[in-house]
């Protein structure tokens, strides 16, 4: 991928993953906290949005209406092989698709 194409891609992964922080932000909007199977992350879920949040930092997101997922861990945490397993396990069991989203927007740096 070309970096112009990963400045895109990351520009929509950060839009759809900054509304879902602001609309968490909003204490009336959270629906549920459910933990991810038996890990040690977190779903939280919105009105309009699931958040991921693994290890206390928010690392990805998912637009219902649009079932996009937005996976920015990379860019707010750095890298890490248990996280991103965590991101594989929210977009198996959070997604409309039988195995994952419509889209992914992962971001980098």
């Amino acid at each position: 991928m070309k970096k112009a194409e990963q400045a895109i891609m990351n520009q929509k992964a950060e839009q759809i993953f900054a509304a879902a922080v602001n609309e968490l932000n909003n204490v009336n909007s959270i629906i549920s906290r459910k933990q991810l199977r038996t890990c040690s992350a977190t779903v939280i879920e919105t009105n309009n949005y699931y958040l991921l949040k693994s290890y206390n930092t928010y690392i990805a997101a998912i637009e219902k209406k649009t079932d996009i997922l937005s996976d920015v861990l990379r860019i707010v945490y750095g890298y890490t092989a248990t996280s991103a397993q965590h991101i594989s396990k929210f977009e198996k069991d959070y997604c409309s698709g039988k195995w994952s989203c419509a889209e992914r927007y992962t971001a980098r740096v």
